[in-house]
């Protein structure tokens, strides 16, 4: 059974793309950011900025572009999720699903 449309997905509103170099060998890392924003229990508001990674093949194929195009859209991005343990504990990535479409679910 095939279903693009199950999985694991981030709803929030796009912030955009963009290339981080870190390392010593100056690595090109292509990121996505996502926020969410969220009632703070005192009547106000706050939000968290999820981070997903873009491989080489989205880049290739001009996600980021795409993705710049959708900012300030509420959107729902498929992503994977890979985990480690780390030295400060557990850590987790999110990474662009290129198999499946992030769909724009509010600002058409």
């Amino acid at each position: 059974m095939e279903n693009k449309e199950m999985g694991v997905t981030v709803t929030g509103i796009i912030k955009g793309a963009r290339v981080r170099v870190v390392g010593a060998k100056n690595t090109e890392l292509h990121e996505l950011g996502i926020v969410l924003p969220r009632d703070d229990g005192f009547g106000g508001n706050e939000s968290q900025t999820v981070i997903v990674r873009l491989s080489k093949d989205a880049v290739q194929s001009g996600m980021p572009a795409h993705l710049n195009s959708l900012k300030g859209k509420v959107c729902r991005v498929p992503v994977w999720v890979s985990a480690w343990a780390g030295n400060s504990g557990a850590q987790a990535q999110y990474n662009l699903d290129n198999a499946r479409n992030v769909d724009v679910v509010e600002g058409k």
